[in-house]
């Protein structure tokens, strides 16, 4: 899939640059020019259009660096920051301390333009696709209605984000004429019936796997995100049952005409977990996963290269090291915005830095959370010989803990590769007041960093829907519409691998029992996916945004958060965009 972004995505959108032939006073047809009339022609120009939607996700610092990164961790209590200093890139720090306004620059107004160009790519295919069976004899309505498939489950994940980030937004569903372009926000409940109708339809033409072209939607795919997009359905209807502060009803909630989905949700993802092709990779108890790191148990495998699309991808954004350089990379940034910033030298054995950049940096309250089973109300806060649970060392660095993981791989030119012991303590020069670097997302220095390669070359994919989400989703939707046993069966399913990834013997965490309760599922959310850019929202979803970031204290920044709701509930729209508008877009109260 990237070869094919590669080669055709840039060309696709040149040509929309092109207007259409106007009659002139010679009329005779142009011979040779290629423009938005001619060039929906053929099966080999419907996967080129089709190619320029699945580009969107290749924009570097929209998916990885503010969405999943930013938006998704930092916003939240799971993560600071970060950085060379509490002052370094401040979109991030204001980020972090919700001091941003709308006319914040990187991580809000990118993300915002970045979505609607999918969106409006997604609408022409949408447009132009269906007429070339008509021009191109050797291109078939099945193969047409498969591309068209894969462009509505792109146009309703673009909406996801745009909804979990901005809430109310414009709804674009067709190209737009010139008349149009000024729109007003819509309402949540015309957003959602356009995203849970386009996967609806795509969900029986998508296969269920692709036997070549990784990385194309499937019908697993568009399955799980039909389930998130069900359960924040859901949660939106039942968390905020008094909110009155829509944009499009004047007085009236946001969530207006939302509803309770619980059960269709947990069909939705059960579609998923009975379909055969996915699994909770280690929940067998293997630990000879085979990767840069060595021989790795299951859950540490999929946060590495050789786990990309592995059984538990549903979806990934594809990245690969290609040695193309600034603006032609097709890999990921993720891996220099958030890796350990700081080792001690093999050479010197003082601090020195890594070259990569240390954001993303998991908090403190996080830590906590992985003990919070096991600590009884009178311990220490880290009274254990080893972090309890072993997703632990997958997930953070920290030398606050005995026994965490805490050496990456590095080298240089003359060196080569080489294991590092990472350095924490803040000294006003190096370090950083959490003691800690997040763990998920690494590479080895031979996989790119030997090549040369700049930081948004990292070969790693951005996993957009692990299958251990979408079992959670399950749980939770199962949670609440009463039926506890499916409830147990899938809260468990994600226990048990976890359990299984530690030493042998191991009994961390242990299978709940009874009734699961909506705040174990939440905790359990919580320590599966930390760090991968579900915190924020799932905060927003549950309200309990306000409760769980108001009053925080930023260790690295050394200040106390105030988060407002309504005002923080949503990010406001880019300042530029409601400059734009003529008045048609409006902020949020308190923006």
């Amino acid at each position: 899939m990237k070869n094919i972004i590669l080669k055709t995505g840039f060309l696709f959108i040149l040509l929309l640059s092109f207007p259409g032939c106007e009659k002139d006073w010679l009329e005779v047809s142009p011979k040779g020019i290629i423009n938005s009339e001619s060039f929906y022609s053929t099966g080999i120009e419907a996967d080129q259009a089709v190619t320029a939607v699945y580009g969107m996700l290749n924009y570097m610092q929209v998916w990885d660096f503010a969405i999943l990164a930013d938006l998704g961790s930092v916003a939240s209590d799971d993560a600071e920051a970060g950085g060379a200093t509490p002052q370094d890139v401040a979109d991030w720090q204001n980020i972090d301390n919700f001091t941003f306004t709308p006319s914040i620059t990187g991580a809000i107004p990118q993300p915002y333009g970045i979505l609607y160009k999918m969106v409006f790519l997604a609408n022409i295919a949408l447009e132009k696709l269906p007429g070339i069976p008509a021009k191109d004899t050797t291109t078939t309505e099945a193969y047409i209605n498969l591309r068209l498939a894969e462009v509505k489950f792109l146009r309703a994940l673009g909406y996801f984000y745009l909804v979990q980030i901005f809430g109310e937004v414009p709804l674009a569903d067709h190209v737009l004429g010139a008349s149009e372009y000024n729109m007003p926000r819509s309402s949540l409940r015309s957003v959602f019936d356009l995203m849970e109708r386009d996967l609806t339809e795509a969900i029986p033409i998508l296969p269920l796997y692709w036997a070549e072209d990784i990385g194309r939607a499937t019908r697993g795919a568009a399955q799980g995100l039909l389930a998130k997009i069900l359960v924040f359905e859901s949660s939106y209807a039942h968390y905020y049952p008094d909110d009155n502060y829509s944009l499009v009803f004047s007085g009236e909630s946001r969530f207006k005409d939302l509803t309770e989905k619980w059960s269709e949700a947990l069909a939705m993802a059960e579609n998923v977990i009975h379909s055969g092709q996915y699994e909770l990779v280690g929940i067998d108890g293997r630990k000879d996963y085979q990767s840069w790191r060595g021989e790795t148990d299951g859950y540490r495998f999929i946060w590495t290269t050789a786990g990309d699309n592995s059984e538990e991808s549903v979806f990934d954004i594809q990245a690969g090291y290609y040695g193309l350089g600034w603006l032609n990379a097709r890999g990921s940034s993720m891996v220099f915005w958030t890796s350990a910033r700081w080792v001690y030298s093999p050479n010197t054995g003082n601090p020195a830095e890594t070259g990569m950049w240390g954001f993303n940096i998991p908090s403190v309250d996080l830590i906590e959370e992985f003990f919070q089973e096991e600590r009884q109300p009178s311990d220490p806060l880290y009274g254990f010989d080893v972090p309890p649970d072993p997703r632990f060392n997958t997930t953070i660095h920290t030398d606050r803990v005995p026994g965490s993981n805490d050496s990456i791989q590095l080298g240089n030119s003359n060196i080569g590769s080489y294991w590092a012991q990472i350095c924490y303590t803040y000294d006003g020069n190096w370090g950083n007041k959490t003691r800690t670097f997040q763990a998920k997302y690494e590479c080895s220095y031979d996989e790119f960093l030997s090549f040369g390669a700049s930081w948004q070359e990292a070969p790693f994919n951005n996993r957009l829907l692990r299958y251990a989400d979408i079992v959670l989703l399950a749980a939770e939707a199962a949670i609440m519409a009463g039926d506890n046993a499916k409830a147990l069966t899938y809260i468990n399913m994600v226990r048990t691998r976890a359990r299984m990834c530690g030493v042998e013997g191991n009994t961390v965490p242990a299978d709940i029992t009874g009734t699961v309760t909506i705040e174990q599922l939440q905790h359990e959310r919580r320590l599966e996916l930390a760090m991968e850019g579900h915190r924020f929202f799932d905060l927003v979803r549950w309200r309990l945004a306000e409760e769980k970031i108001n009053g925080s204290y930023l260790d690295n920044q050394q200040v106390t958060v105030t988060f407002s709701s309504p005002k923080n509930d949503f990010f406001p729209i880019p300042e530029g965009e409601v400059n734009r508008s003529q008045g048609a877009l409006l902020q949020y109260p308190g923006w």
